[in-house]
């Protein structure tokens, strides 16, 4: 779908998105914009999900990191799933967890097929949600 010298973003469903982010890369603000920009147009307005694979060693600048957890980034996300078998990578992905706070669930995985059930999990929520505001509302 999308791949630069920086990262690739693959589409799995309408609204599961992978993101892979190559070896010994820094993922800067504009990197993460231009993500965020490949996930709005793809999904086409609908609620998506991004699982993440940090299994390739990378850095994200703290502006980046920011923008990344905030409410206005993750607007239309309806959670993370960050994949990685490594030690370090586990550790980086949940310092950011603990540290950053995203706005959306996140959560992280040592294998894909956890990851994937977990955000259809989440997108059920979500969905369960919005018909219950939808109820409300009307």
């Amino acid at each position: 779908m999308i791949t630069t010298d920086k990262y690739s973003v693959t589409m799995l469903t309408e609204t599961i998105f992978r993101l892979k982010v190559a070896e010994g890369t820094e993922l800067e603000l504009e990197d993460v914009q231009e993500v965020r920009s490949a996930f709005m147009h793809y999904s086409k307005g609908k609620k998506f999900m991004v699982l993440f694979d940090a299994n390739n060693l990378f850095s994200i600048t703290p502006e980046a990191r920011v923008l990344i957890a905030s409410e206005e980034y993750t607007r239309d996300r309806v959670a993370t799933a960050f994949v990685t078998d490594q030690l370090s990578g586990k550790l980086l992905c949940n310092f950011f967890i603990k540290y950053n706070r995203p706005a959306t669930p996140t959560k992280v995985f040592t294998d894909e097929s956890s990851a994937y059930s977990w955000l259809l999990a989440q997108m059920e929520k979500a969905q369960e949600a919005d018909a219950q505001v939808a109820k409300i509302d009307s």
